[in-house]
């Protein structure tokens, strides 16, 4: 199996590929196992048996388990956090950024249902990244805050509208994962998506 994440900005889908296939495979079992199981519910073996690869060699490429978990969150805190600023810079009204921002995080976690579910997680281990280091959740505050400074959104905490929105759309995500509840993403769901989550904001 080959490890690949998708992040599209344009409506196409762009491979993102590691050369060593059993690095490939060790991270395509881990984000499986941390997305469903949380980091601590997966344990090096259970990773290396879900990649087909022994322990000895799954160290080889990576120093523990918290290793693997801060690579793979890493990986998609920058991609979630870049694909909101790229929204956020874009001219024109917030409406119309805000539903084509919604739309392509449903995209993506149509693509990736994985990404969303690790990113919400808080673990230690990436409670240790460097304070520098531009997560999703920070980006998508700052984008609220601007709304709020141009007068396109009303006064709010950007960081709890903020954490309330991806709250929402990684419970979708879990629920879908888990079987909870019979139900499609279709046009109608995610055009109700976009109006619940631009309520949520203050948007019309």
């Amino acid at each position: 199996m080959t490890f690949w994440l998708t992040i599209d900005y344009h409506r196409s889908m762009k491979r993102i590929s590691h050369s060593d296939s059993k690095r490939d495979a060790i991270l395509a079992a881990a984000i499986r196992l941390f997305a469903r199981q949380g980091v601590d519910g997966a344990s090096i073996r259970d990773i290396g048996r879900a990649a087909g690869v022994t322990e000895a060699a799954l160290y080889k490429h990576f120093a523990s388990k918290e290793a693997v978990a801060k690579a793979i969150f890493i990986h998609y805190s920058d991609l979630y956090a870049r694909l909101i600023d790229e929204f956020a810079a874009r001219p024109g009204p917030l409406r119309l950024r805000w539903d084509a921002l919604v739309a392509e995080l449903v995209h993506q976690f149509e693509a990736d249902r994985f990404g969303i579910l690790i990113i919400m997680q808080r673990h230690h281990t990436f409670a240790e990244l460097s304070p520098d280091h531009r997560r999703p959740l920070e980006a998508l505050a700052d984008m609220i805050r601007h709304g709020v400074e141009a007068g396109e959104l009303p006064p709010q905490t950007p960081p709890l509208t903020a954490i309330l929105v991806f709250g929402a759309i990684s419970r979708l995500a879990l629920v879908i994962d888990q079987g909870m509840i019979d139900i499609a993403v279709t046009q109608e769901v995610k055009i109700e998506l976009q109006q619940r989550l631009r309520s949520l904001v203050g948007l019309p």
